[in-house]
């Protein structure tokens, strides 16, 4: 595929930290900004095509609502003229009218992640409303294919670059883990923490501490070991970005296995791995001791992901299967029928958005909202209580939902009893 691609590209992302934003407290779980999506998308993209429009959605929806959005792009759409549009997934910012209007006029692309544990109940409701499907996982790959669409696999290759000078890097972590804190997690944590004398640094989610983005890529490369673990909410393993954030940076990694890591990474070479506690804890004192190979495989490691798993070699092999595809439209019998499960998903996610909006005081907003999620599902019934809610002052709110919150308490309570 030639560089410099003269097609045009519209790429719907989050882009913005909105967490100093009203409404960022009643609505972060969809609001949150989870990597640097202009890093990781935009600017590998921009050096592949001549034309690129970013489109920040969860920006655009605080300011001007659900509704206007998605009236924003699409007119964006008609008059930009995109090739091709990107949608790295989120949610349901989009409805089934836009996206089918996108397909009009363009070559939709809709980017999914975590398939692992959102396949069966998020991702396989989006079919067939793209044209094209990128997931991350390996093992979803024939899910797709059993529903007859165009899906490209790519490995999560995140991470910004770096040309470390070997020699003058300076260790003083003898181990770091950067990340969300889940039960599995705290307990290899614990079980390192009792058996090892080390210094042990962390940082994340539930950790007590948080880093900007240039503070953790500072510790990946002062890290003697980086850890990763791989095990998703549902229990099954997930290749993770951070893998290749901390080769990137030329950290040493040691992660906990994941499927097809052999294919990709020659183990004990380039990168090194554990799938039990014993094992944690016998490749931690090994590594510890053996600077010098270890300093190798982070070398190797690091070499590997430069000339092969950067997001540029990403996003270019992205497109390289995309531009040689001669492919035609799918239009299936029921693609002007959205099944009840993913009408129930809209319609749950507007509900969720609404009750954010007008708590956050941007009732207006909230309406559309709520018209949005009747218009998906009219028997959802917390449509009828958010509708309560609109006429009533701002200033009431809080009372209200600590006497909700209480009414909850106490049946939950009852419940147990009962």
């Amino acid at each position: 595929m030639e560089i410099n691609n003269p097609k045009k590209v519209l790429i719907l992302t989050p882009l913005n930290d909105l967490s100093i934003k009203k409404i960022y407290k009643y609505a972060s779980s969809c609001l949150k900004l989870t990597c640097p999506f202009d890093l990781y998308f935009v600017d590998p993209l921009k050096k592949i095509f001549k034309d690129v429009l970013p489109y920040d959605f969860q920006k655009r929806i605080v300011e001007i609502g659900i509704k206007k959005m998605n009236e924003e792009v699409l007119e964006i759409v008609k008059n930009y003229k995109s090739d091709y549009v990107i949608y790295l997934s989120g949610y349901y910012e989009f409805t089934i009218e836009t996206l089918k209007k996108i397909r009009e006029k363009s070559t939709l692309i809709g980017w999914f992640f975590d398939d692992e544990f959102r396949f069966e109940n998020y991702t396989k409701y989006w079919i067939p409303y793209f044209d094209f499907y990128v997931t991350h996982s390996i093992e979803a790959i024939e899910k797709y294919k059993k529903l007859n669409v165009k899906v490209i696999h790519t490995l999560p290759c995140d991470g910004i670059p770096s040309y470390p000078e070997w020699d003058k890097i300076e260790k003083i972590y003898d181990v770091s883990f950067i990340g969300f804190k889940t039960e599995d997690r705290e307990k290899y944590i614990n079980f390192l923490k009792n058996n090892l004398k080390i210094d042990l640094f962390l940082a994340g989610h539930g950790w007590g501490k948080y880093l900007s983005f240039i503070e953790m890529n500072e510790v990946f490369r002062k890290s003697k070991i980086n850890l990763c673990f791989t095990k998703t909410f549902n229990n099954k393993k997930q290749w993770k970005g951070r893998i290749f954030e901390v080769m990137l940076q030329g950290g040493f990694m040691l992660t906990e296995y994941v499927p097809h890591l052999e294919k990709y990474f020659e183990i004990g070479k380039e990168i090194d791995c554990f799938d039990n506690e014993k094992e944690l804890i016998d490749k931690v004192k090994y590594y510890l001791k053996n600077e010098k190979e270890r300093l190798e495989i982070a070398k190797r490691g690091w070499k590997k992901c430069i000339e092969n798993y950067t997001p540029y070699h990403r996003m270019y092999n992205v497109f390289k299967e995309i531009e040689k595809e001669q492919h035609q439209k799918f239009w299936p019998q029921n693609y002007n029928k959205p099944r009840l499960e993913l009408r129930k998903n809209y319609s749950e996610y507007y509900t969720y958005m609404a009750k954010a909006f007008i708590l956050s005081g941007y009732k207006k907003f909230g309406l559309e909202a709520l018209i949005l999620a009747h218009k998906n599902l009219p028997l959802n019934f917390k449509i009828y209580l958010y509708y309560v809610l609109l006429p009533i002052p701002h200033s009431f709110y809080s009372y209200l939902f600590n006497v909700y919150k209480k009414l909850k308490k106490i049946l939950k309570i009852f419940k147990i009893k009962k």
